[in-house]
């Protein structure tokens, strides 16, 4: 959001120097309002999720821990990834 902002001041300022049109500003000012909605759509989304995994649970979930920096995570296997959508194609 703050390079949204960002954007959105020098879109501003541009158009205040007479190098941008208000129609810069006017889609800069969408895009970041767009992002906002998003961002709001997506922590709904999150809480739901929480309700319901608690109601599924019949308590509050413990907070899940941060993976640690120095955590290996194995490689998929099959390494070619297309490979995996052609195996789901087929089931």
């Amino acid at each position: 959001m703050t390079a949204l902002n960002e954007q959105l001041h020098a879109a501003r300022h541009s158009f205040e120097a007479g190098v941008a049109s208000i129609t810069d500003v006017d889609d800069t000012q969408s895009r970041a309002a767009l992002a906002e909605a998003q961002r709001v759509a997506a922590m709904n989304d999150l809480e739901a999720a929480r309700a319901a995994l608690e109601a599924l649970i019949g308590a509050t979930p413990p907070r899940l821990s941060a993976l640690k920096s120095d955590a290996v995570l194995p490689r998929p296997n099959p390494s070619d990834c297309g490979c995996l959508g052609d195996s789901c194609d087929r089931r």
